[in-house]
């Protein structure tokens, strides 16, 4: 589980259950925000009912935000949870390691 980065335009996040993608890469130079463009994906769903559901298969949510910004990395981390039918403690752990990534 480690920030994949040789791609500039598209760094990657995976972990057993997420998929988290920050489209357009991370501007270096204003060091006070880290604003992206986030892509979460679920590719292995724990409940075996999710398994062969087609409609639930391909879903992702994608949201521009400020990692450094608390309250709107918990609306994000709700609103994923809700929307994708998947925990909130797996995705604030992922946003957390990929904030705190050197």
């Amino acid at each position: 589980m480690t920030l994949e980065t040789t791609n500039p335009n598209c760094f990657t996040y995976k972990t057993d259950e997420l998929l988290i993608e920050l489209l357009g890469g991370i501007r270096i130079d204003t060091l006070d925000r880290m604003r992206v463009t986030i892509k979460v994906t679920v590719i292995n769903r724990k409940q075996q009912e999710y398994l062969n559901n087609p409609e639930l298969a391909g879903l992702s949510v994608r949201h521009s935000l400020d990692l450094y910004n608390d309250t709107q990395v918990e609306k994000f981390v709700r609103r994923v949870a809700e929307k994708l039918e998947t925990g909130t403690i797996a995705l604030t752990k992922a946003i957390a390691d990929i904030v705190l990534a050197p």
